[in-house]
């Protein structure tokens, strides 16, 4: 079994996009006119998620953002806490050639390059929440293997005609991947993921990047991620999750273990929502497309459930409104 020279430290990498910046806009209107306001809208999400690591996750060794030239302040957090705080531009890690780029694929793709990034790490979406203390043990087994939140399946994925638009966003991603991975090693690993946090180590991210890079080269030149059909043959497949890849080659290497915390996924919000949030508390939540009809539900989230558990929320909800990308809520 693999094991980490840095057992002790666990990092938290972000990804972030401000859709509202006019900068971005004009970046991305090149290659997208039509911009998928779910997929890219922004309510301020990753202040929220920031400050419930401050209160139920101080302990995490650092945390970095990953941008598109879009750093924001960080005054809204204690100022102790703000030291483990690094932004890290697309360019630091994203080789020139790919860049500008609007791609989670490829961004997810090249995270582990991140200077300095502990051995193991979490590598969170800016609409990812903590909501409940979160402990050692929490990502850690007592023989010292890092978890990973994935339940076994049985054999790979079967889609049907119909089926097609509800797995778009996934389904051919993982498909490919699990062919790739299954066919290199000659084995059958199945495995369902939510949209949640994903548990990395660099070894794994390294060998999967190195292993199957003309397939990662490939995704990396997609501006906008896309999908491809399952009709379309696999040699012709563009996008892979590289996520997926680094789960089965850690489970491959030995150095985690399948295991469950205690979370809670949604689309997007309502009154039933709310309630489950303030009533379950999970450890993490994520709520994934936030838009206008959702807004009054998200500020009732920030009263009721954040107000509880984040000291001087008034104050700190105060610093977050008088931030320029951030409207008040009616």
């Amino acid at each position: 079994m693999i094991v980490s020279l840095q057992m002790n430290k666990l990092d938290i990498v972000y990804t972030y996009v401000n859709s509202k910046d006019k900068k971005w806009i004009h970046k991305i209107k090149k290659y997208k006119n039509d911009i998928n306001a779910k997929r890219y809208n922004f309510y301020g999400e990753i202040y929220f998620s920031l400050l419930s690591v401050q209160k139920f996750f101080n302990w995490v060794n650092h945390i970095y953002i990953i941008h598109d030239d879009q750093v924001f302040s960080l005054t809204f957090l204690d100022p102790e806490f703000r030291k483990k705080i690094t932004f890290i531009d697309h360019k630091d890690i994203i080789p020139a050639l790919y860049l500008p780029t609007f791609n989670s694929y490829t961004i997810e793709c090249h995270i582990w390059k991140i200077k300095g990034l502990s051995d193991f790490f979490i590598y969170l979406n800016d609409d990812v929440f903590f909501g409940n203390y979160i402990f050692y043990n929490d990502f850690f087994t007592k023989e010292n293997n890092f978890k990973i939140f994935y339940t076994r399946r049985h054999g790979p994925i079967i889609v049907k005609d119909t089926d097609w638009f509800k797995l778009e966003s996934e389904g051919v991603t993982r498909d490919t991947s699990e062919k790739l991975f299954n066919d290199k090693f000659k084995t059958n690993i199945y495995m369902n993921s939510r949209h949640m946090s994903w548990n990395l180590n660099k070894i794994a991210c390294e060998y999967a990047y190195k292993l199957f890079y003309p397939y990662i080269k490939s995704t990396s030149k997609i501006k906008i991620r896309k999908y491809d059909s399952y009709k379309t043959d696999f040699k012709d497949r563009n996008n892979i999750s590289f996520l997926h890849l680094v789960s089965y080659m850690q489970y491959h290497l030995g150095i985690s273990s399948i295991s469950n915390i205690t979370s809670y996924f949604t689309h997007t919000l309502n009154k039933y929502h709310v309630d489950t949030l303030s009533n379950k508390k999970p450890k993490i939540f994520c709520i994934n497309n936030l838009d206008e009809e959702s807004l009054p539900y998200w500020e009732k989230l920030q009263k009721v459930y954040f107000n509880l558990f984040v000291d001087k929320y008034d104050i700190l909800k105060n610093k977050i409104l008088k931030m320029s990308i951030i409207k008040k809520y009616k």
